[in-house]
């Protein structure tokens, strides 16, 4: 599992062997968060996790429960997306109040069978 609040994390996504594709996706999704919500902060100063906490999923050990949420999460919206035409990613948004919310990235197949299960049920289809 990776929490990706600073900038700085992202290039460290490639020190854990993800795919570059998927840490290309990760850093697009980050800058938009920053663009959007940053108030002239210089980007290395920038703190997600103010607003959402960006969290890599990358294996089993990596189970809803282990981070802390319940298996089945009602107020969460699960997206599976297509990257480069070549990678199925879940992108799994929970908002925790009306400020903040989690944002869970994982590749398809690299969690447990039954958060899988359950993403694969939630998922909606984009890209």
């Amino acid at each position: 599992m990776k929490v990706l609040d600073e900038y700085f994390e992202l290039n460290q996504l490639s020190e854990k062997g993800i795919p570059h594709e998927v840490k290309r996706y990760i850093m697009q999704e980050w800058m938009q968060f920053y663009n959007a919500l940053s108030l002239d902060e210089h980007v290395e100063d920038f703190d997600m996790s103010k607003h959402c906490r960006m969290v890599l999923l990358e294996t089993p050990e990596d189970d809803f429960q282990f981070i802390g949420l319940p298996n089945s999460l009602v107020d969460c919206t699960v997206e599976l997306v297509t990257i480069e035409e070549s990678i199925l990613m879940y992108q799994t948004f929970i908002l925790n109040d009306n400020e903040s919310g989690i944002m869970l990235y994982s590749i398809v197949g690299t969690l447990g069978n039954e958060t899988e299960s359950f993403l694969a049920e939630q998922a909606e289809r984009v890209g």
